[in-house]
């Protein structure tokens, strides 16, 4: 005892490095676009906030399968270093009409355990018309309609008219529509 070199302290329980998967969405809702048509992509942020790497697999279950509403773009898997943040891209495609759902499973080393995100969609039935597109009615879908459309973007619901796809806003995805139409002659 008395008298000799200090002794060094060792902890009993050492500090060892943890990944740490900080994901604070539980749903995703893709919106609603038309069955067999659209495709909606929405971005899910993840972060290993720990200080060791995380590994991370990706299962997407749909029960609508075998339609395969719902689309996992990213890789199925992913490892993040500490600090890193990473997404995880999923798409809505959906083949019929109506509410849609899955769960996209996240299983990762941070605990062991899977963390869900129910991803949420609609599907609608897509009933514009060719005639609907004709704008200056002379006929035929040409670039005096395009012309004409693209003048009425952004000015919701004032000009409703020229929303071809329902949703209520004359924008881009009326073009998409007009574009489809575009050549055609109306009798």
């Amino acid at each position: 005892g008395e008298g000799g070199s200090p002794q060094a302290v060792v902890s009993p329980d050492p500090i060892v490095p943890r990944p740490h998967l900080d994901i604070s969405i539980n749903r995703v809702e893709m919106g609603s676009v038309f069955a067999n048509r659209d495709t909606s992509y929405m971005s899910v942020p993840i972060k290993n906030t720990g200080d060791a790497v995380l590994k991370v697999w990706l299962f997407l279950d749909d029960p609508s399968r075998p339609n395969q509403d719902f689309i996992l773009v990213s890789s199925d898997s992913m490892v993040l270093s500490p600090g890193v943040t990473d997404s995880v891209v999923v798409g809505f495609a959906p083949n019929t009409t109506g509410t849609k759902s899955a769960h996209l499973s996240l299983f990762h080393t941070a605990a062991f355990e899977r963390h869900i995100i129910v991803l949420a969609g609609e599907a609608r039935m897509f009933t514009a018309r060719a005639e609907d597109a004709d704008f200056n009615k002379d006929g035929r879908i040409d670039l005096i309609d395009l012309f004409l459309l693209a003048d009425q973007f952004d000015t919701s619901p004032q000009n409703i008219h020229y929303d071809l796809n329902g949703d209520r806003k004359v924008n881009m995805d009326d073009y998409f529509v007009l574009v489809d139409f575009y050549g055609r002659r109306i009798r």
